[in-house]
């Protein structure tokens, strides 16, 4: 055996060599992953206490670090075309007994906190209200989409988030039917800068009373 050793060394030197460095770089993949696992932002939008429109949205932070919501916007959808309000902009009473951030649709989450932003019947409501077209939509919504941007410490670009259901009548109720499991967040940095564009264009259609969105992804006037 030691004979063996002996003729072979340089081999056998290679190959722990080789061993080594497998470790070592699996173990810096290790550490690679874990950092960016504690750096990713990950917001969750959920219903809660039901399966029916009248359940509340509950916006979480399960980040590392806390987030600051910038915009909450909810898109509906007949199966014809698809309307968008940016909740965070329409005007509101505030009360003093609730949390000013499930009112105007803004402000810090720490890490581990929520909000509950109210019902999705409510939520819908305050969107068609904010229509020119309102009844168009009142009774024929088939989808709707919540989506939340923000911003993430240490970040200067836009964090963000979508969820979207179906709405099916059932014994006079409307249930929320979700097209995935978990929220979706968004990571590319084509589909950050359109939602950043997107935001852009919304300031500048300020005073329309009704924003549908085109083919191309891009706000009109409805």
């Amino acid at each position: 055996m030691w004979n063996f050793i002996q003729q072979n060394h340089g081999a056998i030197s290679a190959i722990a060599s080789i061993l080594t460095l497998a470790i070592w770089a699996l173990y810096f993949q290790l550490l690679l992953n874990s950092y960016r696992h504690r750096i990713r932002p990950k917001i969750n939008i959920n219903r809660g206490g039901g399966r029916t429109s009248a359940a509340r949205c509950v916006i979480s932070n399960m980040s590392a670090e806390a987030i600051y919501i910038e915009a909450i916007a909810l898109t509906l959808g007949d199966g014809h075309r698809r309307s968008v309000c940016q909740l965070s902009e329409l005007e509101v009473s505030l009360s003093s007994e609730s949390d000013p951030r499930s009112q105007i649709f803004q402000g810090p989450l720490n890490s581990g906190e929520f909000i509950d932003i109210g019902t999705f019947d409510s939520l819908i409501d305050r969107a068609r209200n904010s229509f020119a077209e309102q009844e168009a939509l009142r009774n024929d919504t088939e989808k709707l989409q919540v989506m939340v941007v923000g911003n993430y410490t240490g970040d200067d670009g836009l964090i963000a988030a979508e969820r979207s259901y179906e709405l099916e009548l059932k014994e006079e109720k409307r249930l929320l039917i979700s097209d995935t499991v978990s929220t979706r967040q968004v990571r590319s940095r084509h589909e950050l800068r359109n939602i950043e564009k997107f935001m852009l264009e919304w300031g500048r259609f300020a005073n329309a009373s009704q924003r549908t969105i085109s083919k191309d992804g891009s706000l009109k006037r409805g």
